[in-house]
Parts: structure tokens; C-alpha cells; sequence
């Protein structure tokens, strides 16, 4: 549910949540004076009259709420003047690059990489220039977001689509290099190196949300 259409649900439900309890009682013990002409023309009145109050009650609100002819009223389409416009989402590009530029990564030489420190760590490169950076020591929660990535199923990148600026890697700590740019399977795990590779597998919003934790 759209978050303005939540607003009106909820706005909706007070209104009804408003109602006087007595008014419902009246409406539902409803006799009347004169002998009834038939239980099932009662029934109908006290139904009619707790409808009349529900309608009485709702429709102020609800109309107001749904009014959309009102001279320069915002729309979906005209936001109000000051409401800043939604951004897009980060690229994994972008997000690689600020990773590089973070306190949370430190620039390394390829020789000084260390693989077996038992330590889960991010490596970035920039395939320009060559440059790596290495990440602090993965927390227990960022390991298990990387483990949840590698179960998830990205989308597999179009046959045209341009190297990214940037490439990672997974260092495990143990020997073992990962990337998530490519499907985790056997072939695709490095011993003590940072592999070559070109991107198989986008990303999921898992690993997005990690490195922009990491920026």
C-alpha cells in the first residue's frame, strides 16, 4: 500500500472510530411508538440509521480527503512547491567509489594484501588506475548480510552492458576470494588472489545497503 493511500486509511479509521457509542446503541435498539408493522421493516430502519451515521460521520473526512479539484491542489503528478523530489538509488559504481574514499577502507599495494588474517574483509578496485582498498574487519551482522547475498538470486547482467569502474572482492579470512558480481559457484571461488572476472550477477539490494553502510 502506497504510503498516501495508508494516510487515508488511517484517517478513515478514526473517523469511524470516532462515533459516539451512544448514537450506535440508539441506532440498533431503534423502537418506535407506534406497534411495529413487521420485524423485518424494523430490522431495515435500524440498519438505515446506523448507515445514515456512519455516512454522516465518514463522508466530511473522506470527501475532504479525496478532494482532487481544489485550484492548485498538489498532485501526484505537481508536487507541492518546496517538497523535495524522491533521488534515484546509488549505482553499485557509486557506492564502490565512495567505499574508496571511506575512513572504513584503507588503500593497500596488491603485495601487502594479507589472506589468511581470519578476518572477512571487502577489497575495491579501481580498474583504472589500479588502486586497491581494503575494508575494516566485517562485523558479525555485515558477515551474515554478505552470506544472505550470496543465497539471494540477482539478476544476471545484460550481454551489452559496460565493466563497472569498480570491481570487489570477499576475502574470507581463511585464503578464499568471493565477488558477488559473479554466481557463487565452485569456479568462481579464488585461492589467495584477486581474480579477473566480468560481472555475471547484479548485486541485490543486500550488498547495496552494506557498502553504503561502509561509506
Amino acid at each position: 500500500m502506497k504510503r498516501r493511500d495508508q494516510h487515508r486509511a488511517d484517517r478513515l479509521l478514526d473517523a469511524i472510530g470516532g462515533i459516539n457509542d451512544s448514537f450506535l446503541d440508539e441506532a440498533l435498539n431503534y423502537r418506535t411508538a407506534r406497534p411495529p408493522i413487521r420485524h423485518t421493516l424494523r430490522n431495515w430502519i435500524a440498519v438505515a440509521a446506523v448507515a445514515a451515521i456512519l455516512l454522516f460521520a465518514v463522508t466530511g473526512p473522506l470527501s475532504r480527503i479525496l478532494k482532487t479539484d481544489t485550484p492548485n491542489a498538489p498532485t501526484q503528478e505537481q508536487p507541492q512547491e518546496g517538497t523535495k523530489l524522491p533521488t534515484s538509488a546509488p549505482t553499485l559504481s557509486a557506492l564502490l567509489e565512495g567505499c574508496a574514499e571511506s575512513p572504513s577502507f584503507a588503500k593497500s599495494a596488491a603485495d601487502e594484501l594479507n589472506f589468511f588474517d581470519g578476518n572477512v574483509r571487502l577489497t575495491v578496485e579501481n580498474r583504472s588506475s589500479g588502486e586497491l582498498f581494503v575494508s575494516r574487519p566485517l562485523t558479525a551482522a555485515e558477515q551474515s548480510t554478505l552470506a544472505r547475498e550470496f543465497r539471494a538470486n540477482g539478476k544476471q547482467v545484460a550481454a551489452n552492458a559496460s565493466p563497472e569502474e569498480y570491481r570487489v572482492w570477499v576475502m574470507l579470512g581463511d585464503g578464499s576470494v568471493v565477488t558477488p558480481c559473479l554466481n557463487p559457484t565452485v569456479g568462481n571461488v579464488g585461492g589467495a588472489v584477486l581474480f579477473d572476472y566480468e560481472s555475471e550477477r547484479v548485486p541485490t539490494d543486500l550488498f547495496l545497503d552494506l557498502l553504503s553502510d561502509l561509506t
